[in-house]
């Protein structure tokens, strides 16, 4: 006799104010979130630098191990994306880390599955790619 595996019907909703363990000791405590009041600008530089740190830290592993990383940027027009991308790739190595810039969705497009725009664009053997 076989015996099912049984889902639970909901494993966590974003309704709850309880986060799963693994989510919420990755997030910002309430006072600490960058909008709730402003750091100072040599906090934010070393705070920055130990980032871009490990930036290049992921993109050397990444190289040595064959790796790809996708990384997709959404957000409306003048959002800040193209910043948000450049101080990410700040200290990268651009061989080995680019960015796609993709236009809105052709109609075409828009029938299609969402991701399949991405597919001519996907990173090589230890490649980063920004869209």
């Amino acid at each position: 006799m076989m015996t099912e595996n049984k889902i639970p019907a909901k494993l966590w909703s974003l309704e709850f104010d309880d986060l799963p363990e693994q989510i919420d000791a990755q997030t910002f405590p309430h006072g600490d979130y960058i909008r709730g009041k402003k750091i100072k600008k040599s906090k934010y530089e070393d705070q920055l630098e130990a980032l871009q740190i490990e930036l290049v830290k992921l993109q050397r592993w990444v190289r040595e191990n064959n790796e790809r990383v996708v990384m997709v940027f959404e957000g409306r027009d003048a959002a800040g994306k193209g910043g948000t991308i450049r101080r990410f790739q700040l200290n990268l190595n651009p061989r080995a880390a680019r960015t796609v810039a993709l236009s809105k969705p052709s109609d075409v497009e828009q029938g299609q599955w969402y991701f399949q725009r991405y597919i001519d664009h996907l990173p090589t053997l230890g490649e980063m790619v920004f869209y």
